[in-house]
């Protein structure tokens, strides 16, 4: 692939193939030659066996740090408590199924306009990814939020998948749904939303 550096080595360690040890290390100084939407570095260490591989990456891309321990064995690759981190938005983690469908769940500790703790998970295939997330906006139920709302307490569950997200609010000030388009500046018109307590 060009852009990045993969260096291996291979030693036989046993009649069979997948006994075999690897060992060896991965570059990626720049991560635009995976995507040209992606910025930052990769870096990462590859060892175990061929039947058994153990790889860590590590780096950060589009703002993001990553640190990601995965396994790939029977031609699946497993991560072990994934973690993405941002200073603006918080710290999610993920374990599960990453190839060749997407199984995955964890949790997820968010700052700014959606702090709190929620529940995720992203399933399906590669091509039509569906990810979930539910919890509770921080604060005492009807506190005040740090957009400025009574929205604190406020549990939340939203469904992303083509690009099209979804999301339903309830608690004790307000309660409905927005739906909209990633990239969209507003969500579309298909909007529901029910003031129970002034605001």
């Amino acid at each position: 692939m060009s852009g990045a550096q993969l260096d291996l080595t291979l030693a036989e360690a046993g009649s069979s193939l997948n006994d075999w040890r690897v060992g060896g290390s991965v570059l990626v100084p720049d991560a635009s030659t995976l995507d040209p939407g992606l910025t930052g570095s990769l870096s990462g260490s590859v060892g175990g066996t061929l039947g058994q591989a153990d790889l860590r990456v590590q780096g950060t891309v589009n703002g993001f740090a990553l640190s990601v321990p995965a396994t790939f064995e029977g031609g699946e690759l497993r991560v072990q408590q994934a973690q993405a981190s941002s200073p603006e938005l918080g710290t999610a983690t993920l374990s599960g199924l990453a190839f060749p469908r997407l199984s995955l769940s964890g949790a997820a500790q968010l700052q700014g306009q959606l702090a709190g703790r929620y529940d995720l998970s992203v399933s399906g295939d590669y091509a039509a990814p569906t990810a979930k997330l539910s919890g509770q906006l921080a604060g005492e139920p009807g506190s005040f939020h740090s957009s400025g709302l009574n929205l604190g307490g406020t549990a939340v569950s939203a469904t992303l998948q083509d690009g099209r997200w979804q999301a339903q609010l309830r608690g004790p000030a307000v309660s409905g749904t927005v739906r909209g388009v990633l990239g969209a500046r507003w969500p579309d018109r298909r909007v529901r939303w029910a003031s129970r307590a002034p605001i």
